[in-house]
Order: C-alpha cells, then structure tokens, then sequence
C-alpha cells in the first residue's frame, strides 16, 4: 500500500522516503573529520525509515556506481532492508546523475507496489 503524508513523504509497506538536497563540503579533511572548505556541492538524497521510529545511531548509505543495477531495484532492497530491521537503521541514498529528483519527491516508490 502506498500513503503520501502532508509533507509530501511517500510509503511503501510501513517504510516511508523522504527527498532532500543536502549540502556537503567539496573539500573534507579525512585525519580531522572536519573541513574549513566554505565551497558546498548539493547532492540529492533520500531517506527511507519507518514514520515514528527515531533512529539516530544506525544509518546505511547507499550509494550507486556506474552502472549496472536500476534506481527501482536499489528502491525495493532499501524498502526490504528498513522494513525487515523495523526501523532499526534508516537508508540513505544518493541518486545517479540525479535521476530520481522530479519536484521534489520520489515517482519510482509509487511503482513498488504496482
């Protein structure tokens, strides 16, 4: 089943992805885990998680290479992954050439479960 709460979040089987830009320094210094670079890069992210749970320890990035496997396959192990974990580690997930940014939210979740 597929819910869109008021702020535009959409979910599939209890797993909900939010869409976000997030600005990351183009420069990171790696030994002190902290950067003085002032020039940012905005990547496009999603979070997948399960509306209510506040996880703020356990989170998995995923990132996709070059090729190889589809924006909708990596959609349905995230969904898989958070919803078999209820909620125990949330997903985030950056987007190949921008992909999946369309308005702001996510078209592909509608598609899981068609």
């Amino acid at each position: 089943m597929t819910t869109v709460l008021s702020n535009g979040t959409m979910s599939v089987d209890n797993v909900y992805a939010q869409c976000m830009f997030v600005a990351v320094p183009i420069n990171w210094n790696d030994i002190s885990n902290l950067t003085t670079c002032t020039e940012t890069l905005s990547i496009f992210v999603k979070r997948y998680f399960i509306y209510g749970t506040e996880n703020t320890t356990h989170h998995l990035w995923q990132i996709p290479d070059g090729g190889g496997i589809l924006i909708p396959t990596l959609e349905q192990e995230a969904v898989l992954v958070v919803n078999t974990l209820n909620g125990l580690v949330s997903i985030y997930a950056t987007d190949k050439h921008d992909v999946g940014n369309r308005g702001g939210t996510f078209t592909l979740l509608e598609k899981v479960n068609q």
